[in-house]
């Protein structure tokens, strides 16, 4: 597949075979998928993204810190659009300024999901 790259970075395996198979259908990207903040930033360390969804809480570490350590890299992905993705909405919020984000509150709609990421791939 040579189309747009998401890192989707989600501790609830569901929720991750739900978003890939999403993304691939509606926007033919290829997606690379972690269950931690440690392993997406690992996989972001040394692949370009497009686009990063990230959940917020998760085990290892979590979405806030491994956004933080991405932007304070110099990796491929220091600019990438990141998507925090949580059902704490003023944390989300927060946290989503902080890092030169944009938040999606969970549970989201498909539509939603579509439009914003319709919206980032266009612009990147």
């Amino acid at each position: 597949m040579s189309g747009p790259r998401v890192l989707v970075v989600e501790d609830e395996a569901a929720l991750v075979r739900i978003l890939r198979r999403t993304l691939e259908r509606k926007f033919s990207v290829e997606v690379d998928s972690a269950a931690d903040g440690q392993q997406g930033l690992a996989f972001a360390t040394d692949t370009p993204y497009d686009l990063i969804l990230s959940d917020i809480r998760m085990p290892q570490m979590d979405g806030i810190s491994m956004v933080e350590r991405i932007r304070q890299g110099a990796g491929p992905n220091r600019s990438t659009p990141v998507v925090l993705l949580t059902g704490h909405h003023e944390e989300g919020k927060a946290a989503a300024e902080a890092l030169d984000a944009r938040f999606m509150g969970k549970p989201f709609s498909r539509q939603a999901l579509f439009e914003m990421v319709g919206d980032l791939l266009a612009a990147s």
